[in-house]
């Protein structure tokens, strides 16, 4: 039951609330079957806050809602042409009710996504005075200064003596702490206008109660609150696992996922270490900022995002570098002399398919550069073979590719398939002979076999 005796019911069979007058005339409903805010799976109780607040036992969905008391709800088919503007009148009706009321409008599109949302706050007054406030805001931050300005205005045609007003806050459990109070009184059609300042503490709601009492007149209370939130955030990197020679995406989108307004600053830390950007920004509830950035890499590298202000994180990404490469030959020390094959393999062992130029020189020269491109998948391989034409004499073979880099360098000789050189000396006369030296040398390839005759 309400202070002005109306009366709130769990209508657990039709999923909504029901609220009449003390008359037991009907009110309001609100509710319907659902898992979102404002619906309901057998609410199975409900009941009134001291705040103003209606609190609901949602059996179904297995959590309490709480929520204001809604006195008034109409759903009405937009079908508007576009850059054109249209009023829609709504009745509302009676209000059997009195006090500060928000008249609340939330446009969504035939999917269900909200697309705007607009409040106006309005007060119903019983007797000849009224009494007004709001805060400047209906979300800070904790430690951000709040402002409340109000008014309290005497409508009766006479003098009004001897008035008490008193305004407090209250946060969960907290006893109510008193912002402001004070007696006075107002002339005829008199306005009395007040600002009281206070400091937004622990996240939460703070219920605000202003109490207008005059002695023989029913007292006029007023309730309001608002909220105490942190900003919240989702972060998220996009970038690739891995990248190869071209140019590829990064970036990083902030959300602000919270209720309140935030700022932050953003370091970008490229490849090098360095800075590469630094931007600071605010953000409003549900807004999104997109760092978007191109970069190009030779090596594995690691991107950091550094935020602070509101929202302190550090996200690192590492983007490895896929493409890699390394080249075999099967060299003999040596050859004969003529046509000969060498064998080569070249590996592709990065993560990325690729095609790899090789270029292959050979000194002193029997061409100029050979180059050959082969096109291999991810850890792929191929078996060439290069083909040379060669006189006698001492080679040296390299193959190289810059990118992806790798390379291989050897020595070899080539020689006459038969060739063989002999010298022979004879010494001095001793004990009656000449000793006699006979030396060999087989420069050729093949190897020598047969006999050595002297005479």
């Amino acid at each position: 039951m309400g202070p002005d005796d109306s009366i709130f019911v769990a209508d657990l069979g039709n999923d909504r609330i029901q609220m009449f007058d003390r008359d037991g005339n009907f009110m309001a409903k609100w509710g319907k079957f659902g898992i979102g805010d404002g619906e309901f799976d057998h609410p199975s109780d409900v009941a009134l806050g001291a705040n103003g607040l209606v609190y609901v036992a949602d059996a179904g969905n297995i959590r309490i809602q709480r929520m204001k008391p809604i006195l008034f709800e109409s759903n009405i088919p937009i079908d508007q042409s576009a850059a054109t503007s249209q009023n829609y009148p709504v009745n509302i009706g009676v209000l059997n009710a009195s006090g500060k009321f928000y008249l609340e409008a939330t446009l969504t599109s035939s999917l269900g996504q909200t697309i705007a949302q607009a409040a106006y706050p309005f007060y119903l007054y019983e007797g000849n005075t009224a009494v007004a406030f709001d805060a400047d805001k209906t979300i800070y931050k904790p430690g951000e200064k709040v402002v409340i300005g109000g008014r309290i205005e005497n409508r009766a045609p006479v003098k009004a003596s001897g008035l008490t007003f008193s305004l407090s806050a209250k946060q969960g459990a907290q006893n109510s702490p008193l912002l402001d109070s004070g007696t006075f009184d107002l002339g005829a059609g008199e306005v009395r206008v007040f600002s009281i300042e206070t400091t937004a503490g622990a996240e939460g709601t703070v219920d605000l109660t202003g109490k207008l009492t005059q002695i023989g007149v029913d007292p006029v209370k007023i309730t309001d609150q608002y909220e105490v939130a942190k900003p919240g955030f989702s972060v998220s990197v996009l970038a690739p696992e891995v990248a190869g020679k071209d140019p590829f995406s990064i970036s990083a989108e902030v959300k602000n996922t919270g209720k309140v307004e935030a700022a932050t600053r953003m370091q970008f830390t490229d490849e090098k270490g360095l800075v590469a950007d630094d931007q600071s920004f605010t953000l409003s509830p549900g807004g999104t900022k997109l760092f978007p950035y191109t970069r190009q890499i030779t090596a594995d590298a690691t991107y950091t995002f550094s935020f602070t202000g509101d929202l302190n994180q550090i996200i690192s990404k590492t983007v490895v570098y896929g493409l890699a490469a390394d080249i075999l030959m099967d060299i003999q020390p040596a050859y004969p002399e003529g046509r000969i094959l060498i064998p080569v393999t070249v590996n592709n062992t990065g993560q990325l398919a690729q095609t790899i130029e090789v270029n292959y020189d050979l000194s002193p020269p029997a061409s100029g550069t050979l180059k050959k491109t082969y096109s291999l998948p991810a850890r792929g391989s191929t078996t060439d073979f290069l083909s040379y034409d060669l006189a006698e004499g001492s080679y040296f073979i390299s193959a190289a590719s810059r990118m992806p880099a790798a390379s291989f360098l050897a020595n070899f000789v080539v020689r006459k398939e038969n060739k063989v050189e002999t010298a022979i000396s004879i010494g001095s006369l001793a004990s009656g002979s000449f000793p006699v030296d006979v030396a060999l040398q087989n420069a050729g390839y093949n190897s020598v076999e047969g006999s050595l005759y002297i005479q």
